[in-house]
């Protein structure tokens, strides 16, 4: 659920504020690490 919840975070980073872009990308990539480590079988 954390890993969920930091994408929909970095994305709004992306849409509503005015911040570098390597930020949320960053989220993006520890996000999607985390998600793909909690469904590895």
């Amino acid at each position: 659920m954390g890993s969920i919840t930091t994408t929909i975070i970095a994305h709004a980073l992306l849409a509503f504020l005015f911040v570098h872009p390597v930020v949320p990308l960053v989220l993006m990539g520890i996000s999607y690490s985390i998600l793909a480590a909690s469904l590895w079988p």
